[in-house]
């Protein structure tokens, strides 16, 4: 007999491989035709997943239920009634209305350590080259007319299958169930950003963005000719886990029955950026081939020399206070830049039940290092946030960015004697950002 905590119910129209892809995980699918049967008896399901917007999951209190009974909650194109009613449910500073999750790029939601996870598998930008060291799309009709910019990164972003989506489905059970969470502490790494739990208007929640992509072009020969290929064994995955902690702080009035109209504090965002971009797992290893490939000699694969991330505010009422690391400070040692992150500040917040304030020092601090690669603020706004990592050793892909020189490729990377001390396509993301918003009357603080 199945065990009813491997259920998962299914609400709308499902794809026979998602279905499928449950079973093989071990997991029941149970079909439904609404929300109604599934809150009847919430307890013999781990997780929901609706598809569609005819599901009837559009209020608050319904989500509620669902949300702190510890279940995962999972949505394809569910419709904006689903999404306005999971921000109120979950009390998330994020718009989840502007997320717009589709068949591909799902949403999920659940609870870890009381705090809510938001998973989203957005769509991936690709092609980009960096002329005067600034990011510009090319467009692929473009590729043909640009004989002196090298183009960095030819990818395709790749949806999500079925198996990676139950992959994700199945850890968030897991920690749900009370398994440990695997969360890897950066050594030196200070975490001071949580208050007590009773203070007014304190939200936190944690969104893992994850994505992968995939280069199908070889490399540049000796007669700068690409080499396109559709050989499995040659096609190089990556995968990007970018996961940002977000805390927000209503500060020096007490936020107590106010409204966005007439709070007259300041509210502090401090957004942690954590994860990885590396090479996927099975994914064909870089190497020189010096025999021939379609009448091509001595191929080699690419490797990701610039990656950037970035994020606006969409709403235009915050303003941001500092972006670390420092692209300025750092120590350059053995092939490694190393930067430091550390942010400290008190606040005055004020506890919901006894009406009293409290003051709150927020502190955190991380070192952290990119082997071969170099930091750069690169941002068109101050209020922008994000950073870009190039790759800085036989080449300098910031200083050269339309590869002009002669660097990359004398005494280049694509020797046999030399690909071999290149970066492992591991790169680690760290960051912190602070902002500051007065959504009163009152003037910024910085």
């Amino acid at each position: 007999m199945t065990s009813l905590s491997n259920n998962i119910a299914l609400i709308g129209k499902h794809s026979d491989e998602f279905k499928s892809e449950l079973k093989k995980a071990g997991f029941t699918p149970v079909e439904f035709d609404s929300t109604k049967h599934v809150l009847e008896d919430t307890d013999s399901h781990q997780a929901i997943s609706i598809s569609g917007s005819e599901h009837g999951l559009t209020d608050k209190a319904s989500i509620s239920q669902l949300f702190d009974a510890g279940k995962v909650l999972v949505a394809f194109e569910p419709g904006v009634e689903y999404l306005k009613a999971l921000h109120a449910a979950t009390r998330t500073p994020i718009d989840l209305a502007a997320t717009k999750p589709t068949v591909d790029h799902p949403l999920m939601v659940h609870k870890e350590n009381g705090n809510v996870i938001l998973t989203l598998t957005p769509k991936v930008k690709t092609n980009f080259e960096v002329p005067d060291g600034k990011f510009h799309p090319v467009h692929k009709s473009d590729l043909n007319i640009l004989p002196n910019a090298k183009v960095l990164e030819r990818a395709e972003g790749t949806p999500y299958s079925p198996g990676q989506l139950v992959e994700h489905i199945k850890r968030a059970v897991r920690v749900v169930d009370g398994a440990p969470a695997e969360i890897p502490a950066a050594t030196g790494e200070v975490y001071g950003l949580d208050p007590d739990p009773d203070i007014a208007f304190y939200k936190k929640v944690q969104i893992r963005i994850l994505a992968d992509y995939s280069i199908k072009t070889l490399a540049f020969t000796a007669e700068s000719d690409d080499v396109p290929t559709s050989d499995e064994s040659h096609i190089q995955v990556y995968r990007t886990e970018w996961q940002m902690t977000i805390y927000v702080y209503a500060t020096d009035v007490n936020p107590v029955g106010k409204t966005a109209d007439n709070y007259e504090g300041t509210i502090y965002t401090y957004v942690v950026h954590d994860g990885f971009h590396g090479r996927k797992s099975g994914s064909p290893k870089r190497s020189v081939i010096k025999a021939d490939y379609d009448n091509y000699r001595n191929w080699t694969y690419y490797f990701v020399d610039i990656l950037r991330y970035d994020f606006q505010d969409t709403s235009g009422t915050l303003s941001k206070v500092t972006q670390q690391p420092n692209d300025n400070l750092y120590d350059h040692r053995d092939n490694t830049f190393a930067y430091n992150i550390a942010q400290e500040q008190k606040m005055m917040l004020f506890r919901a039940a006894k009406n009293k304030r409290w003051e709150f020092g927020a502190r955190y601090q991380k070192p952290c290092a990119w082997n071969r690669f170099q930091m750069h603020q690169d941002t068109s706004t101050w209020d922008d946030a994000g950073y870009v990592i190039s790759y800085n050793d036989y080449y300098d892909v910031w200083s050269d960015p339309e590869f002009k020189g002669k660097t990359w490729y004398k005494p280049g990377v694509f020797e046999e004697t030399r690909i071999k001390i290149l970066p492992d396509d591991n790169i680690p993301i760290s960051g912190l950002t602070v902002f500051s918003s007065s959504v009163g009357k009152a003037p910024l603080r910085t």
